[in-house]
């Protein structure tokens, strides 16, 4: 009944409400365009380079900590993740509708990411087979993480029922993909350019997962 009662909140927002979400996407996408026509005219982006560079002679604390944090996007970490929620939708709250899009909505930017790594066939900033294989561009763990992470941040305030909880729910959230995304970074797996762009893709597509959600509660 709660959901059906929110999402009626939200059908009620003004038409230029949706209009501006719909352009931000738009605007997001035409950026992840220019990042992608930038890395197939060349392979070397300058700031790219200086990134790198800052992060070559980072600590092996920090080093084994961002390490720790690149976990969380890994098929292993988001396995983990999805398993959690499912059993707190579908166990707790009974919210069957969410835990089909939040499935789908996962497995779909992996799916999206591989099919983006293998057009584009960016080489990584550095070689090393006992952290990451494949592509380099976009960043799997900024799209994945973003959506899985963005959208179980969602889910989860969701169900909350005061501000406080739900800015600490979403506070959490944000840090969390943003830790993701410096990790992939700092440990040399991804340059920045491949983050930026995977975050703009993963913030497209969560925003795509809360309307799915919002239109599937209604039901």
């Amino acid at each position: 009944m709660k959901l059906n009662s929110k999402s009626t909140t939200m059908n009620k927002l003004p038409a230029f409400f949706h209009l501006g979400i719909l352009t931000f996407c738009a605007i997001l996408f035409i950026i992840f365009l220019i990042l992608a026509n930038m890395v197939q005219r060349t392979k070397s982006i300058a700031l790219d380079s200086i990134i790198k560079n800052i992060f070559l002679e980072v600590p092996s604390s920090i080093y084994n900590l961002f390490e720790t944090i690149s976990w969380f996007a890994s098929n292993k970490g988001i396995i983990t993740l999805v398993v959690a929620m499912l059993i707190w939708l579908l166990w707790k709250h009974r919210d069957f509708k969410g835990a089909i899009v939040f499935v789908i909505m996962v497995a779909s930017s992996n799916v999206l990411n591989k099919v983006l790594k293998g057009y584009f066939e960016r080489e990584r900033p550095l070689i090393n087979d006992t952290l990451e294989l494949g592509y380099s561009f976009p960043s799997g763990g900024a799209i994945t993480g973003l959506v899985a992470y963005g959208l179980a941040a969602y889910l989860i305030l969701n169900k909350k029922s005061t501000i406080n909880e739900k800015y600490i729910v979403g506070l959490i959230g944000a840090i969390v993909i943003l830790l993701i995304g410096l990790s992939r970074i700092v440990l040399s797996v991804h340059y920045l350019t491949d983050v930026i762009a995977g975050h703009l893709l993963g913030i497209i597509l969560l925003i795509i997962s809360i309307y799915l959600y919002r239109s599937f509660a209604k039901r």
